[in-house]
């Protein structure tokens, strides 16, 4: 089986780069020890990269901050189900950022409710799929 462990995106609002996922590289040795195949993905790292290349007049950036100014509508998403097109917008940009075919199980390493609000978009959309 093949397993795929991500750091979903972070809305910073303090240098949470500093917060590196040390769990996941642990769990990661740990299996990789035991055999089994498994890729690591960085999505706050991937999004920051991203917003850096596509530059902030491009129409293309990535914008977080609508998990921070719809906190209401993202909780309402994620409990009943019904993301509404924007916060579907920011996921499937997200989703894009890295590959998710493949994997037995897919999971996530959490710090934060931005990281869990990001992995909860992530996995229904994972579920959909």
């Amino acid at each position: 089986m093949k397993i795929k462990l991500v750091r979903p995106p972070v809305i910073m609002s303090f240098p949470a780069n500093i917060r590196m996922p040390y769990g996941m590289g642990v769990l990661t040795a740990a299996l990789r020890q035991g055999g089994v195949e498994v890729d690591q993905d960085d999505l706050f790292v991937k999004v920051r990269e991203h917003n850096k290349t596509a530059g902030p007049f491009s129409g293309k950036v990535i914008n977080l901050g609508l998990m921070t100014f719809h906190k209401d509508l993202a909780g309402l998403a994620i409990e009943t189900g019904l993301a509404d097109a924007r916060l579907a917008g920011l996921t499937e940009q997200i989703w894009a950022l890295t590959p998710w075919a493949g994997y037995g199980v897919v999971g996530f390493s959490l710090h934060c409710i931005s990281e869990f609000r990001f992995a909860l978009l992530l996995a229904e959309k994972l579920k959909a799929e």
